[in-house]
């Protein structure tokens, strides 16, 4: 069974979701997290982990001594797929997906998305990790321009697509497809559940499959009927 482990910062209170992603993943891989608590600590289990992990998943690395501690383990790790997102430069750098690495070896970016990047930071080569944060945010746009020979770009690009919406459906079809594009696992990856930037929430809303309105119009359409069969 292959070993992922992530690393993610202000995920401390979210024990049932990771439980729940976890528990879905549980027949095709082991998946361990650890927050910026570990980082702080530099705890062991957590070094113990990157060490032995198939794959690394990083969000939120922002402070330089967790950073830098971070990527010591992770130079030290057997992993051949390592993702990074959002995090100080010295994690982005650890990016190892496929022949896609942003530093290093490995293929890089493709040539027309380097030329976005350097617009992105105004040509300035030293900055091109932080061209990447703003990258990501056109990226859902991007995607269907990307070319084929560009895979392991348009995949690590694809996964960071899957964490910007994140329930715990779209986690899982995350790592799932990590699991198959690098790990050879036959499994099949849902599309992606989109999350409205606003809407409504109702609790009881999921017993009729609804997640969540889109607007007040849906919501009030949704309470008219249900207010019908509470009454019948």
């Amino acid at each position: 069974m292959r070993k992922i482990v992530a690393v993610l910062a202000m995920e401390h209170y979210n024990h049932r979701f990771w439980a729940d992603v976890k528990s879905r993943l549980a027949p095709h891989a082991e998946l361990q997290n650890f927050t910026d608590h570990d980082l702080e600590t530099q705890n062991p289990s957590l070094a113990d982990a990157l060490k032995d992990a198939d794959c690394i998943f990083a969000s939120m690395i922002t402070f330089k001594s967790h950073a830098e501690w971070l990527r010591a383990q992770v130079e030290r790790s057997h992993a051949t797929t390592v993702f990074a997102f959002e995090s100080m430069p010295e994690v982005m750098a650890l990016t190892k997906v496929g022949s896609f690495a942003p530093k290093g070896t490995g293929s890089g970016m493709p040539e027309s998305v380097k030329k976005v990047t350097k617009l992105l930071v105004r040509g300035r080569d030293e900055d091109t990790l932080y061209g990447y944060l703003k990258l990501l945010k056109l990226m859902r746009t991007l995607l269907p321009l990307i070319p084929d020979k560009a895979r392991d770009f348009k995949n690590w690009m694809q996964v960071y697509a899957y964490w910007l919406q994140p329930i715990s459906d779209n986690i899982v079809s995350m790592f799932k497809l990590i699991l198959r594009e690098y790990f050879g696992a036959a499994l099949e990856v849902p599309p992606l559940i989109e999350i409205p930037t606003m809407g409504l929430y109702h609790p009881d809303a999921h017993l009729d499959g609804t997640e969540y309105f889109k607007d007040i119009r849906q919501f009030f359409s949704w309470q008219a009927k249900h207010l019908r069969q509470a009454w019948h």
